[in-house]
């Protein structure tokens, strides 16, 4: 989801001061997360990336309604940072099992996930995944606090065969993370 916008503000100005043509996606259902599901269990203490172990940022827990921000915060805050460019910018507003899979985005060179919750991350990545041009990125937020986003993550590659390495993204220099990437491949 999009929150309030912070990270969106970011992804805006490398869009709007590098390139010319791509559209910014935010999608949202401005209702904060859902209800937890089966697949979000609690979180396991470390992960081992490129045979180093790394700690997570521990489990998270998850209530329906948590991290609620309004279309219009979001919005607000694009404005308020001078990135909000409504030829640029488009918002889909609604649960990602009802609004993604029949969705007109693509093809995608950045995907950044981040859907908290299995059920969330699952129809995220299953709905946009085909749409990554290859060579594209995945960037998922939370895989190292929300046992369910990383559920959702290993399921969908065990299942379609990827392999590609993943990428912890550490904080502050520590053994900690949250976030995770991988490169789709060029073929």
């Amino acid at each position: 989801g999009t929150h309030s916008g912070g990270t969106a503000t970011l992804l805006m100005k490398v869009l709007l001061s590098y390139d010319q043509d791509r559209l910014f996606w935010g999608c949202d259902s401005f209702e904060g997360l859902p209800e937890a599901g089966p697949g979000d269990h609690a979180a396991q203490s470390n992960f081992t990336f490129s045979n180093t172990t790394l700690m997570n940022k521990g489990a998270v827990a998850v209530r329906k309604g948590s991290y609620r921000a309004s279309e219009e915060q979001f919005l607000g805050t694009l404005r308020e940072h001078h990135v909000y460019d409504p030829t640029r910018l488009r918002v889909l507003k609604g649960w990602f099992s009802d609004t993604l899979p029949n969705s007109t985005i693509g093809p995608i060179s950045f995907l950044r996930l981040d859907g908290d919750v299995y059920a969330s991350t699952r129809d995220a990545i299953e709905a946009l995944y085909d749409r990554l041009s290859p060579g594209g990125f995945v960037y998922v937020d939370d895989y190292g606090s929300f046992m369910g986003c990383r559920n959702a993550i290993e399921e969908f590659r065990e299942k379609r065969g990827i392999v590609a390495e993943m990428h912890a993204i550490m904080e502050n220099g520590s053994q900690l993370f949250e976030g995770i990437w991988w490169q789709k491949p060029l073929q």
